[in-house]
């Protein structure tokens, strides 16, 4: 099988995404082929599936395999879009098994034309391939006003409830609803006293598992967590530093870190 990369994250090539108050896209588009089998890139739990039976509810025709991962470091949604699923919700799923297969239903182009649902209906294929997109979550009891992931249901869509936590979204207003790209690793930048964030709550996650950090974690770089890096940094040969969290500690941890996944190539 061959594939070829598509649209990236963040590019802007078509009108949706500013009239959704988008940035640009939210993930990244891999063309394999109308019809061929799609591998689940991700191990965990599917929660919604949206078919041309039951697509989305914004008229787009949109459909998609939304896989819940927590691989007790990150926690994340993984959605592979534009297909015709295979799975059900509650199904779960191991890298490599087969989700579902490429498609085009949903706001496509092929070249400069748009091939609308009317033309897929038809047969029409182009425009085909299968969206890539990782957006971040957090387990927590629900606070109204921030953003849940959503579950289909017969009677609409709702923010699911599961062990009596809502699945709250990291950065809903980063211009892309919370998305990032999924190719890039965890840790982009340094972190200091006073920094906030996934990154933040996925490195306490680490050093609470390594048996540095003891209080639950929220995602606020303060002084337990400035602790807690400096003592993996003296057990580790490292430079202890007062509250920050260098390329020395990221290039340590990051390895220790499961990766994220790895998508189709030419």
């Amino acid at each position: 099988m061959i594939c070829y990369q598509g649209q990236g994250f963040g590019q802007n090539a078509n009108p949706s995404y500013k009239g959704g108050g988008l940035r640009g896209h939210t993930g990244v588009d891999i063309n394999c082929g109308f019809g061929t089998p799609i591998a689940s890139p991700v191990s965990g739990t599917v929660y919604k599936v949206l078919t041309p039976d039951h697509p989305s509810n914004d008229g787009s025709g949109f459909t998609g395999v939304f896989i819940l991962v927590d691989n007790g470091y990150e926690s994340y949604e993984f959605l592979v879009g534009h297909c015709n699923p295979t799975v059900q919700p509650g199904a779960k799923v191991a890298v490599g098994d087969t989700i579902g297969t490429e498609a085009n239903h949903g706001t496509v182009f092929s070249g400069n034309t748009q091939i609308t649902l009317a033309m897929q209906a038809a047969g029409d294929e182009r425009g085909a391939h299968r969206h890539y997109q990782l957006r971040a979550y957090q387990s927590a009891p629900k606070t109204e006003g921030l953003p849940c992931l959503s579950a289909y249901n017969d009677s609409g869509y709702a923010a699911p409830y599961y062990d009596g936590a809502y699945y709250q979204i990291w950065s809903y207003n980063n211009g892309f609803n919370g998305c990032v790209d999924p190719r890039t690793p965890i840790f982009q930048r340094d972190l200091y006293i006073g920094s906030r964030g996934y990154d933040v709550y996925v490195l306490q996650r680490f050093l609470g598992i390594e048996g540095y950090f003891t209080a639950d974690p929220t995602g606020y770089f303060g002084l337990i967590t400035a602790g807690a890096v400096r003592a993996y940094q003296l057990a580790h040969g490292l430079t202890p530093t007062i509250g920050y969290f260098g390329p020395k500690t990221r290039a340590s941890i990051l390895p220790q870190i499961p990766p994220r996944p790895v998508l189709p190539t030419a």
